[in-house]
């Protein structure tokens, strides 16, 4: 080994030496996470680049689990009355209405128990209105129904009807009250006188031989 060689490598062994903590240092720089510098100014916005080809369609997706129902709404709170707006037009006057007097007004029969008041032209002045008096309706009906005032002959008597009803009179009836109850019967009467002599009757027809 040559005294040039030996120093060479003297050399290269300082260099060696000195630059080893240097080396070190980078390799440990090297090796950290680098540390975000603050951000830059925005660039101009580039040009808009040519659309992609249409990608497949995808699978679909299963669905969804079922939510949960929501909680119900809290209520507004009412709002506030308007205000009152404009007054309308004035309506068509009405056809003129009835004299309000009695004058010429009269009392006109519905039917046996019913009446109401009339003007003089027949306009009604007042509802129907009913009295529930005693009207004979003769010998009782079973198929009839009767109104509170009617009076029918049963099994002899008479009964008056205190209420609308289609019961049988008699014993255990409510609807009817017995007026008139039937009397006994009388002793049997005397023979009377013989009566005058019929007139001749015709001339019969001929008998058959029944031999």
């Amino acid at each position: 080994m040559t005294d040039t060689e030996t120093i060479a490598d003297v050399v290269v062994a300082a260099v060696r030496a000195a630059t080893a903590p240097l080396l070190a240092r980078i390799e440990a720089l090297e090796a950290r996470a680098a540390i975000p510098g603050p951000p830059g100014e925005r660039g101009a916005p580039g040009a808009a680049g040519e659309p992609g080809a249409k990608g497949a369609d995808g699978v679909n997706g299963r669905d969804g689990a079922d939510g949960r129902d929501g909680q119900p709404g809290v209520p507004g709170v009412p709002g506030r009355d308007g205000a009152p707006g404009d007054r309308g037009e004035k309506g068509l006057d009405g056809a003129a209405g009835c004299d309000g007097t009695l004058e010429g007004a009269s009392l006109q029969q519905v039917d046996e128990r019913s009446w109401r008041l009339v003007r003089a032209d027949g306009t009604p002045l007042s509802g129907v209105f009913k009295a529930p008096s005693v009207l004979d309706r003769g010998v009782y009906q079973p198929s009839r129904l009767y109104e509170k005032g009617d009076g029918v002959t049963y099994a002899g008597s008479w009964w008056i009807a205190q209420d609308a009803t289609s019961e049988k009179p008699g014993d255990g009836a409510t609807k009817w009250r017995l007026a008139v109850k039937a009397g006994r019967d009388g002793r049997e009467g005397k023979a009377g006188a013989p009566g005058d002599r019929g007139a001749k009757g015709e001339r019969g027809e001929p008998g058959r031989d029944y031999r």
